[in-house]
């Protein structure tokens, strides 16, 4: 199996609740999904959170295809009251050590 990082968009923010819901659900024990929560009052901060990353997931599962992790936490975060996945992102990054033979540069 393969390790496939994306970030799964929601519905919403999490909310504190929603929050300590996904903290106490097995199905996200293992770590592999992670989520940022804004302050309970945005207003008494100088800087304040972007609202859209405050509505994603930032995942890395297991699972054989892209498709079969995505689904796994889209299906798993409706376990939480309120939430449900509304898009995914992926962003297809390619290390040295995969690139192509014949895409390699020569050292100069």
């Amino acid at each position: 199996m393969s390790d496939w990082s994306f970030v799964l968009r929601l519905n919403q923010p999490l909310t504190p609740e929603q929050a300590d819901a996904f903290d106490h659900c097995d199905a996200f024990a293992d770590g592999s999904v992670s989520y940022t929560l804004g302050p309970e009052d945005p207003d008494l901060y100088a800087h304040r959170p972007d609202p859209a990353a405050l509505s994603e997931l930032s995942c890395d599962v297991e699972a054989p295809t892209l498709l079969d992790a995505v689904a796994q936490v889209a299906r798993d975060i409706r376990l939480i009251p309120g939430l449900r996945a509304v898009g995914v992102r992926h962003d297809d990054v390619v290390t040295v050590p995969e690139t192509p033979p014949e895409l390699a540069v020569a050292d100069q």
